[in-house]
């Protein structure tokens, strides 16, 4: 009985919809039980982790974050607006490998008046220190990266050759020692910049990592699974930000692997319990 009244309301929604208004409808429904929403810090659940991580140490003298992939600062001056309402003193190190993008940064946090709390570093992150080509589409796209940009002409683009640094390596020539919070958002180069950190990550010197995952992971040839694989053993816990809370797993599962657009947290254990949780709907 189950299955014919499954069958009639199919070919009820294929006859009155047609396909492709289906596979919008369907694509719509999966996306909202999935929790997986627009990428706006505002609504996803990013701005709601901003919040949290401040309250994880009320006794710190200055939170350490990282912000890899700053584009023109959003990001920067959301938490950093949130640290004044808290009185929590924060320092941001910025990562913006687009130099005209860069300087729109540098000009952004000083009209905010947030200067002073932040080192700008026109340096690319990734995994091994070197030269990799850096593709843009423009001043201050959010897309530009190291990877070409498929959905944009290549006439459209320009490339440079642009030194790469590792997070660790930063932090031994600037004598950082914890990060409190460190965000990625690298379009695509998200695991590689995480590789980045793995000294710090393996003596527990980050306390969160949030990175994004999406489509553009397919460029890198990397899978939301080689981020359980590399964090799992150092400790570390995984979850996706959603607007309900953190949506914690227990391991990979390839039903995750879906390359839509979301951001994951990687979290100590012990720090867990800052963030409201929800259940993964597979539980």
């Amino acid at each position: 009985m189950k299955n014919i009244a499954k069958a009639i309301l199919l070919k009820s929604l294929w006859h009155g919809l047609g396909r492709k208004n289906l596979v919008r409808l369907s694509r719509f429904l999966y996306n909202e039980a999935r929790l997986d929403k627009q990428n706006d810090a505002a609504t996803n659940g990013e701005r709601a982790v901003q919040w949290q991580m401040l309250k994880k140490d009320q006794s710190r003298e200055r939170f350490c974050v990282f912000d890899v992939g700053a584009n023109v600062g959003n990001w920067t001056q959301s938490l950093l607006e949130i640290g004044v309402r808290l009185n929590r003193p924060i320092f941001v190190h910025a990562f913006e490998g687009c130099i005209n993008t860069c300087l729109t940064l540098e000009n952004n946090l000083e009209q905010s008046g947030f200067r002073q709390q932040t080192q700008v570093n026109n340096i690319v992150l990734s995994s091994s220190k070197g030269k990799q080509r850096f593709y843009s589409s423009g001043s201050n796209a959010g897309s530009n990266g190291l990877y070409p940009l498929r959905e944009v002409n290549s006439e459209e683009q320009t490339v440079a050759e642009v030194e790469t640094e590792t997070i660790d390596g930063y932090c031994v020539q600037n004598g950082i020692f914890h990060i409190d919070f460190l965000k990625v958002d690298t379009e695509g180069h998200d695991i590689e910049v995480l590789y980045g950190g793995n000294e710090l990550f393996t003596a527990g010197a980050i306390d969160i990592a949030q990175f994004e995952y999406n489509h553009r992971w397919i460029n890198s040839r990397h899978y939301l699974r080689d981020a359980f694989d590399y964090f799992k053993p150092l400790g570390y816990e995984l979850g996706k930000i959603t607007p309900k809370g953190i949506e914690f797993y227990p391991a990979w599962d390839f039903e995750l692997e879906t390359f839509r657009e979301g951001n994951y947290l990687a979290v100590k254990p012990s720090l867990m319990s800052l963030f409201p949780q929800i259940p993964w709907w597979r539980e």
